[in-house]
């Protein structure tokens, strides 16, 4: 039986590569803005509950959301100080003290990303009892991405790009920046995430590694298509997107 999901969007990126004054997850993808087709499919699943992380320009996010009446059981939360997307979560975690469901963790500049794909991963999640599973896809050019280091089957960690050796940099199968968690796991190990990485972030990533460590279940889920969760960095990303949503249309 079922124990609830809630959702956590993270969209306090600044999205400098978009070379634009509009905060990046008000760029729109056949006319409606990335953050929002994000929300829209996650309302779509009926979840216990749905926490927007945002940041830069964040008041000018948030009065777009709150200007609309479909999304006013949507908490917001603010990450002042964008210190990664372990940190970003962290924020949301104040907002979810004491939820003891599972959460499934999306990225607002993924506006693609299909209500059947989540519905699957949700379901693998509960299906194996895993502490955490990675939407992933596998890509010609993995370069840029985080890749998903695997023991035979077993998911035992998340390598970022600018940390991975050069045999890790080989793999094509990269983290989409999806994910679900057993929500008691995650509040856990968030605590423990160091910012030891070149970055000095609180990468999420680091929570596989933490999790695999003690232990725990972790399962992966394979996305046969790239462009459902390709996320939206630059205007080049922008056009191929929009052009692949009015070509699906």
């Amino acid at each position: 039986m079922s124990i609830g999901f809630a959702s956590v969007i993270l969209g306090a990126g600044e999205g400098t590569r978009m070379k634009s004054t509009l905060p990046k997850v008000l760029h729109t993808v056949g006319g409606k803005p990335l953050v929002d087709h994000v929300l829209d499919t996650v309302l779509s699943l009926d979840l216990d509950r749905q926490v927007l992380v945002l940041g830069f320009r964040g008041k000018t996010v948030a009065s777009h959301i709150r200007d609309n009446k479909e999304y006013k059981k949507v908490d917001i939360v603010f990450q002042t100080r964008r210190l990664g997307s372990g940190h970003a979560v962290m924020q949301a975690a104040r907002v979810l003290s004491g939820y003891r469901g599972n959460i499934i963790v999306l990225c607002a500049d993924v506006p693609l990303i299909k209500r059947l794909t989540l519905n699957k991963l949700m379901n693998l999640h509960e299906q194996q009892g895993n502490a955490a599973t990675i939407l992933t896809t596998i890509v010609a050019k993995p370069a840029g991405y985080g890749r998903i280091i695997r023991a035979g089957n077993q998911v035992v960690s998340i390598v970022e790009e600018k940390d991975a050796s050069a045999q890790e940099k080989k793999v094509r199968e990269i983290n989409t920046g999806i994910y679900c968690f057993k929500a008691p796991s995650l509040f856990r190990v968030l605590k423990k995430i160091k910012p030891n990485n070149q970055k000095k972030e609180y990468y999420l990533t680091d929570a596989i590694g933490l999790l695999q460590q003690e232990g725990a279940g972790i399962g992966a889920l394979i996305c046969d298509s790239n462009r459902e969760v390709a996320g939206i960095n630059d205007q080049n990303q922008l056009a191929a997107a929009n052009a692949y949503y009015t070509k699906a249309k």
